[in-house]
């Protein structure tokens, strides 16, 4: 007769368990634990695909990096008329090495464009009211736990805002899905909260 069986319940050790996540494995952590187990307690780690081609990972890893180069070169005041043309001339050669790839031509390089523009428009509707940008700002925020031990939260910003009034905006990068308004208040996409917190401890 069929038997029915629980889903695996790991518990390892205390002292076996990660003392340090970032934000983005934590997450994970609330979504899917058996992965931070098998990552963190039994040191699994998948192997890429042979004859992988460039994922959307490596994608959204270029634009994000395309985004924080801008940044830096513009980190407060108003954009030059000519940003969107900088932007874009940055863009091609972010991404010179997919210009052969018939895939990322056709299907990537126009959504790419698109994002460009609206990023543009994006910065354009913000700035009056920031003093400063701080593009892929680090921070650690480590805190202590009932037993006395502690924990570290790590995590990496796309971007902080100080505002003119002395407030902060955070704002993360989306190059796929983006979470609805009901997963972030259930606490299944929990990053830009937990960003919040440690911005509010100083954190970064």
């Amino acid at each position: 007769a069929p038997v029915s069986l629980s889903p695996p319940m790991p518990r390892p050790p205390v002292a076996l368990r990660p003392t340090r996540l970032s934000v983005t494995r934590i997450e994970t952590l609330r979504r899917d634990p058996y992965s931070i187990y098998a990552e963190k307690i039994l040191k699994l780690i998948p192997l890429t695909a042979l004859g992988d081609e460039t994922s959307a990972r490596d994608i959204g890893n270029d634009f994000h990096k395309l985004l924080d180069d801008f940044t830096q070169i513009y980190p407060s005041g108003t954009l030059p008329d000519d940003a969107f043309e900088t932007l874009t001339h940055m863009a091609l050669q972010q991404f010179e090495a997919y210009a052969d790839d018939a895939d990322f031509k056709t299907f990537r390089w126009p959504r790419i464009h698109a994002a460009i523009q609206h990023h543009i428009v994006f910065e354009n509707e913000r700035r009056a009211d920031l003093s400063h940008i701080f593009s892929e700002a680090e921070g650690r925020y480590v805190f202590p736990l009932a037993d006395g031990s502690s924990f570290t939260l790590s995590g990496t910003a796309d971007r902080i805002e100080l505002r003119t009034d002395g407030s902060l905006a955070l704002v993360d990068y989306k190059t796929g899905h983006i979470p609805s308004l009901k997963q972030v208040r259930a606490g299944f996409s929990p990053q830009l909260t937990l960003e919040a917190a440690m911005a509010e401890h100083g954190a970064f």
